[in-house]
C-alpha cells in the first residue's frame, strides 16, 4: 500500500474541474467515479467535500460505491491529529488500494482541517477518475514551495504540550437551582519511544431543591491528579506504569491513591492502530484509601494490593466499526472484592442501505469498599448524593436505520438550515 505524508503547510497536487459549470455537469454523469465517505471525525464536513470535489459522484451507501473513502484518526504527540485516509476500490476498481495521511496542528480550525482533507481527497481520487471520461476535464496544478532548503527543527518545548481548561454551568427555576464548575490541566510528551501524560482534574456541583418540608441542598466535590508513562519495547509491546491520587465525596473518599507498573501487548503492530488494535493490558500495585466517614466494614483507612486486566478491541473497516473492552479487577489479598466490566459500541453495515448500532456498558460490581456506614435519607437517595450499594450496573442502546432512494447526493442546499425539526 502506498503511503504519503502531508503536513498542513506542504504544497499539494490538485485535480479540479476547469470551471464551476463543468463541476455541476460532471457530477451528473453516471460514469463518474462513485465515492462513499466513511468519516465521523472532526473536520469531516460532507457538504463541503461535495462542493469542493466535484469530479466524482458522492453516494449514500457503501454498496453503491466504486471507491470507499475510509478515514481513521489518532492523536499526535504535539496535540494535533493524524488522519489516515484509505482509498478502497470496489466494483470496477476492486482490489485497488491507496492511502494518504494528513496531520493537523493543535487548535487548528475546522475550516483548515476540512480544506486539507479535501485536497488529499482530490489527490487520491485522481487515479480512479483518470480511467473515466471525466479525465479530459481535469487539470493538474502544482504549487511550488518558496524554498527547497530544509532547516533542522529545534523544539524549545522538547515535545511537551500543555492544555488548561475550565467550564461553568448554571440553570434554575422557581423550585430548583444548579451550578457546576469543572477545571483541568494537562501536560503531555509523546515521542516514538516514550509517552508521558500528566493530568489534573477538579469539579464542584451545587444543587438546591425546594421541597414541601423545606430546602434540600446537595454538594459534590471531586479532584484527581495522575501520571501515565509508557516506553515502546517493540512493535507489539509497551512497558510503563501509572499513578494517581484523588478525592470523591460521592464515593466517600477523602484520599484515594495508587501506583502500579503496567505492561501492554498489541496483537497487531502499533503502526496499524488507526485501523485495528487488539490489546491486553495488565497492571498491579498498592492502593490506599482514607474515607470521609466510617465504611460498612468499619474502616476509616486501608491499604490493599490491586490488579487489573483489560482486553480491548478497536477497529474500523469497510463493514463498520467497533470499540469493545473487557476489564477484570480485584484485590488479591481480599479476592471477594472484584469487578467485571464490559463496554463499547459496534456499528455494522448489514446489507445495502441497512445498518445497525449497538452500544452499552455492563458490570458485575463487588468492590464497593467505600460504602458509608449508616442509612441515607430518601432525599439523599433521590439525588444520588452518595454511592448506593449494588451488585450490578448497566446501560445499553440499540438502533437501526435503513436508507433508500437515489444513490447520488451531490446537491448542496443550505437554505432553512436553522429552522430545526418539525
Amino acid at each position: 500500500m502506498r503511503s504519503v505524508w502531508f503536513g498542513i503547510s506542504l504544497p499539494v497536487m490538485m485535480a479540479r474541474p476547469t470551471s464551476a459549470q463543468d463541476s455541476a455537469r460532471v457530477a451528473d454523469r453516471t460514469d463518474a467515479v462513485r465515492v462513499y465517505l466513511d468519516c465521523e471525525e472532526r473536520g469531516c464536513d460532507r457538504e463541503y467535500f461535495v462542493e469542493q470535489v466535484g469530479f466524482v459522484n458522492w453516494v449514500r451507501d457503501r454498496a453503491d460505491a466504486d471507491v470507499h473513502l475510509l478515514v481513521n484518526t489518532i492523536g499526535t504527540g504535539g496535540g494535533g491529529t493524524e488522519y489516515s485516509i484509505a482509498f478502497l476500490g470496489a466494483r470496477r476498481f476492486a482490489g485497488a488500494r491507496d492511502s494518504l495521511r494528513y496531520n493537523s496542528v493543535p487548535n487548528e480550525s475546522q475550516d483548515a482541517t476540512r480544506s486539507g482533507l479535501a485536497k488529499l481527497f482530490k489527490v487520491g481520487l485522481v487515479r480512479f477518475a483518470a480511467t473515466t471520461s471525466v479525465a479530459k476535464q481535469l487539470d493538474i496544478r502544482y504549487e511550488s514551495p518558496k524554498s527547497t532548503a530544509r532547516a533542522a527543527v529545534r523544539d524549545p518545548w522538547n515535545f511537551w504540550t500543555f492544555e488548561v481548561g475550565g467550564d461553568a454551568f448554571g440553570n434554575g427555576e422557581a423550585s430548583f437551582k444548579s451550578m457546576r464548575v469543572f477545571g483541568n490541566v494537562e501536560a503531555n510528551r509523546i515521542t516514538e519511544r516514550w509517552k508521558t501524560e500528566l493530568k489534573l482534574n477538579s469539579s464542584y456541583r451545587s444543587t438546591q431543591y425546594e421541597l414541601t418540608e423545606g430546602t434540600f441542598k446537595d454538594y459534590q466535590r471531586s479532584a484527581s491528579a495522575g501520571a501515565k508513562v509508557g516506553k515502546s519495547i517493540s512493535s507489539h509491546w509497551t512497558a510503563g506504569g501509572f499513578t494517581s491520587v484523588g478525592r470523591s465525596d460521592y464515593q466517600n473518599q477523602r484520599v484515594s491513591a495508587i501506583i502500579a507498573p503496567a505492561i501492554e501487548y498489541d496483537l497487531f503492530p502499533y503502526a496499524q492502530a488507526t485501523k485495528r488494535q487488539l490489546t491486553f493490558l495488565y497492571l498491579i500495585g498498592p492502593r490506599y484509601f482514607r474515607y470521609k466517614e466510617t465504611t460498612l466494614y468499619d474502616k476509616l483507612e486501608e491499604s490493599l494490593l490491586f490488579h487489573q486486566l483489560l482486553v480491548g478491541l478497536r477497529t474500523k473497516q469497510q463493514w463498520g466499526s467497533s470499540n469493545v473492552s473487557l476489564t477484570a479487577s480485584s484485590y488479591p489479598t481480599q479476592s471477594e472484592f472484584y469487578r467485571l466490566t464490559m463496554n463499547g459500541h459496534v456499528e455494522l453495515q448489514i446489507v445495502k442501505g441497512l445498518s445497525m448500532r449497538l452500544g452499552g456498558y455492563a458490570a458485575r460490581v463487588n468492590d464497593q469498599l467505600y460504602l458509608q456506614k449508616g442509612k441515607l435519607t430518601d432525599e439523599e437517595r433521590l439525588v444520588r448524593q452518595r454511592s448506593l450499594a449494588t451488585n450490578y450496573e448497566y446501560f445499553f442502546s440499540a438502533g437501526m436505520s435503513y436508507a433508500f432512494g437515489s444513490i447520488y447526493n451531490t446537491i448542496v442546499n443550505p437554505r432553512f438550515r436553522n429552522l430545526g425539526d418539525f
